[in-house]
């Protein structure tokens, strides 16, 4: 475990970062202005790369797969399905773009899988 704990500190940008794009994306879509997704779109990449080093950061914080308890690992597995839930909206992101309606979908959803990882970790905190 390492002394000085970042993923704490930083886990929480990727969390606002993606939860207002969804809401960009809804606005986007409701009012019909492109002005709203490609700020979204901005939001999401700056929200990918604090959700990769918040990803780095937990695992160094744990002490790697092997020290982590039960708790932990559950927390682990599911910021895992995240991790790999937005990278798959990266890599097709230009196709989810030219169709607002499946750009949000995947929003939301990726917004209930940050729910879950967040709630997993804040039993961790206050258990």
């Amino acid at each position: 475990m390492s002394p000085l704990l970042l993923h704490p500190f930083l886990v929480h940008f990727p969390i606002a970062l993606f939860f207002v794009e969804a809401l960009l994306l809804f606005l986007g879509l409701l009012k019909q202005d492109g002005a709203y997704e490609r700020f979204a779109s901005f939001l999401f990449r700056i929200g990918y790369g604090f959700l990769m080093v918040s990803f780095l950061t937990g695992l160094i914080d744990s002490g790697g797969l092997k020290a982590m308890s039960r708790g932990t690992q559950q927390h682990f597995y599911s910021a895992t399905a995240l991790l790999i839930f937005y990278t798959a909206r990266l890599i097709f992101g230009r196709r989810l773009r030219s169709k607002p309606v499946s750009n949000l979908t995947g929003a939301v959803i990726g917004c209930v899988l940050v729910a879950v990882t967040a709630y997993l970790g804040g039993k961790l905190v206050y258990s």
